[in-house]
């Protein structure tokens, strides 16, 4: 099976399968974008029409077209990873396991890894639920969000007054806890649950959504910070499709980004998505000061 329709969505029009996971399927649809979803739920119909799949085929290439007249790229900023690699190695000569560059890259975001692990464990959020006393670890989580050094202070602000109100905190732990501790729902609607919840609240910003699931699972997720991000995916000739406002398209292409970026920079040993992230930002900030040398 290589192109479907999905039964229940048929405004997203045609899908290609792109990856197959267990139960987990990825599909590019033509009007919807990348999706995750649970084999076990989504009714999916193949197309076998050749018309039909020679429309997508077009239109398709159309879009790709269409983004290459639009977007705005620079010649000098598509760098062969050997290149990009040696850039890293020029700062951290041994690389992710340069002392210098644990004590100045790695050390902190460990501690606060930690943190979050003993504060918003799976017991403590489910016990906060069950006794209905939510305020605890909503001090807590504003404690770890002032902790952050990559958060702009306003956004840091905005989510201290918005979980201080009792009202905010029952959402913030159920939603919490669903997206981290629960399987009931695909990964993709778990996040728009989570997304949603700091939307009511007016702290859905990428910073904070992806603050949380990197420091809780820093071995799937990774910290979205719009510039140094988006940048980074530029520099390495990778679409991330961003937009502003946190979707799920924008965070998966951007995942699938991390993933190849790993697999590129393997020689170096990253332990996680955290040496991940430090290699894309060390880049960008030393390819910058290249650019303002020059």
């Amino acid at each position: 099976m290589k192109f479907v329709k999905h039964i229940k969505k048929q405004e997203w029009g045609i899908g290609e399968i792109v990856e197959t996971n267990g139960y987990k399927i990825t599909i590019d649809f033509i009007n919807a974008g990348v999706k995750l979803l649970n084999s076990k739920i989504a009714v999916l119909e193949e197309i076998l029409d050749e018309g039909e799949i020679t429309k997508y085929k077009e239109d398709r290439l159309l879009c790709t077209l269409n983004n290459k007249r639009t977007k705005k790229i620079s010649i000098k900023e598509n760098f062969p990873i050997e290149d990009l690699i040696q850039i890293f190695l020029s700062v951290y000569p041994k690389g992710f396991y340069d002392p210098n560059y644990i004590e100045n890259e790695r050390k902190y975001k460990e501690n606060l890894i930690n943190e979050f692990k003993i504060n918003l464990s799976k017991e403590k959020l489910l016990q906060s639920i069950e006794n209905k006393n939510y305020s605890e670890l909503s001090e807590i989580s504003k404690k770890l969000i002032s902790a952050s050094k990559n958060i702009h202070s306003i956004e840091k602000t905005n989510f201290r007054k918005a979980i201080s109100k009792t009202e905010n905190q029952e959402k913030f732990i159920n939603s919490m806890y669903n997206l981290f501790y629960t399987d009931i729902k695909t990964e993709e609607e778990r996040f728009i649950d989570f997304k949603d919840c700091l939307e009511t609240i007016n702290c859905s910003k990428w910073t904070i959504i992806t603050y949380f699931m990197n420091m809780l699972n820093p071995d799937r997720y990774l910290f979205l910070k719009p510039k140094i991000s988006k940048k980074s995916a530029e520099i390495l000739a990778f679409d991330i499709n961003y937009n502003m406002t946190p979707n799920w398209n924008t965070y998966f292409k951007f995942l699938k980004f991390a993933e190849i970026s790993k697999k590129n920079i393997d020689i170096l040993n990253p332990r996680d998505y955290i040496d991940v992230e430090c290699f894309m930002w060390i880049i960008v900030k030393n390819l910058k000061k290249s650019k303002e040398n020059s």
